[in-house]
């Protein structure tokens, strides 16, 4: 199969494939993710407006398109481009001490922030749309965002709530292990309306690591 990209024509076959979801298949080119739709979706995906206006936002750690991907026979959208990100363990995460770890989340809240000021909704922040490299956190698919009418302050408190239940159930779910800790991480941070990382800089102790830190708080 080949798509357009810019003035570009590209065989996806020759590509390395980086894997499949509901929405389509991913490929890697040079510095680049290709994300092209399955022509059976049944799940929202973005059209070409919307890929191309998220495009012009300038993100740090949640991963936007960056080009738009063409049918190289009749011009009609395919998908896009995001900045591809190396993979590497998750554990580097979680060996951080809880001031660093919070402060790589302030990077994500700071993106948020940036999005909501567009007005874009953001859905879909699970564990399996995130890659960790080197010590941080990326999203990597904007594939269920949109753009909605509203007020910045109602489309900024959505978009943190949905960040806070992806901080307490993903990240830190995920070094719970067990149902009945990852029950007190629900408890401990989704039963209040305070940032996750305000409470988790006021109750931890010097130098302690995530995984140390979710330990002893579900014990």
């Amino acid at each position: 199969m080949e798509v357009l990209i810019d003035n570009d024509l590209i065989e996806l076959d020759k590509l390395d494939y980086l894997g499949s979801g509901m929405e389509g298949m991913v490929y890697r080119y040079y510095d680049e993710a290709i994300k092209v739709y399955k022509t059976d979706c049944s799940k929202y995906i973005l059209d070409v407006d919307t890929a191309s206006r998220l495009s012009l936002i300038d993100t740090s750690r949640i991963l936007l398109p960056r080009r738009i991907v063409y049918s190289p026979e009749d011009g009609s959208f395919l998908g896009y481009t995001t900045k591809y990100i190396e993979k590497g363990p998750k554990s580097d995460v979680f060996r951080k001490n809880v001031n660093r770890f919070c402060d790589e989340l302030d990077v994500l809240r700071d993106d948020i922030t940036l999005l909501s000021n567009n007005k874009v909704l953001i859905e879909d922040l699970i564990i399996g749309n995130t890659v960790f490299n080197n010590g941080s956190i990326f999203l990597i698919d904007p594939g269920s965002y949109r753009f909605i009418n509203g007020s910045e302050d109602d489309i900024l408190y959505s978009n943190l709530w949905e960040f806070r239940d992806f901080i307490a159930y993903d990240l830190l779910g995920s070094v719970a292990y067990s149902r009945r800790r990852k029950e007190f991480i629900k408890e401990i941070f989704l039963g209040f309306d305070m940032d996750v990382c305000d409470i988790m800089r006021e109750t931890t102790t010097v130098g302690e690591t995530v995984k140390e830190y979710v330990k002893r708080i579900t014990k």
